[in-house]
């Protein structure tokens, strides 16, 4: 090259467009290399995530069904104290003789001698 084509216009002008597009090659070159830093790292944080849900997972199952099974126990003792109670009462009341005596002529249809027939 000759110092008349080192400085004409032309030349200036390819030299200034050869080096601007270097410069946006290489600003594209880092702004991929921060994309693909950004994926890499969402990547991971995604694995990260995945993994604490399927090693949670097994366990809050097992919580929730022990919840549910502790609850249905709960109920059954208490129909099984409530069922008590009411045989505490029943038992109370065969206790007490004209209760007693009431059931028998009513269930086995007796009579107590000397007494009239009534229905």
């Amino acid at each position: 090259m000759s110092n008349r084509d080192r400085f004409s216009t032309a030349t200036r002008l390819k030299l200034l467009g050869e080096q601007t597009a270097a410069r946006v090659y290489r600003s594209q070159t880092k702004r991929q290399a921060r994309r693909s830093r950004l994926t890499g790292r969402a990547a991971l944080l995604a694995l990260v995530l995945c993994s604490l849900i399927v090693a949670l997972a097994y366990p809050i199952r097992q919580y929730v069904s022990q919840r549910a099974e502790i609850s249905d126990l709960q109920r059954q003792q208490d129909q099984a104290r409530q069922r008590v109670e009411q045989l505490r009462d029943l038992k109370a009341r065969w206790q007490d003789d004209s209760y007693a005596e009431q059931q028998i002529r009513q269930r086995l249809h007796y009579v107590m001698p000397g007494r009239p027939v009534t229905s």
